[in-house]
């Protein structure tokens, strides 16, 4: 597999389940807040931080924080709803 210039491969190290970040995180993330955020991340753009292997779906830790930042910031530009022609 190649990867294009400035991209990274995932460190296996980097890699939580969503029961480590709850367990890590308890007053911020609960395991059903994660799981909705998983369930809705390819429109809220948290679908890059996910590895999806099989069943099994792992958080890739430094992407989740930047996507966290990006949510403070308001910088996510998530996709566009069309309005319709009425």
């Amino acid at each position: 597999m190649r990867f294009a210039e400035g991209d990274a491969m995932i460190r296996h190290e980097d890699l939580r389940t969503v029961r480590q970040i709850a367990e890590a995180n308890p007053g911020a993330w609960t395991e059903a807040s994660l799981r909705w955020l998983l369930f809705n991340r390819n429109e809220n753009g948290l679908d890059r931080a996910v590895v999806k292997v099989g069943r099994k779906i792992l958080i890739d830790i430094v992407e989740f924080e930047k996507w966290l930042e990006e949510q403070r910031l308001g910088s996510f530009q998530g996709p566009v709803a069309l309005k319709s022609a009425s």
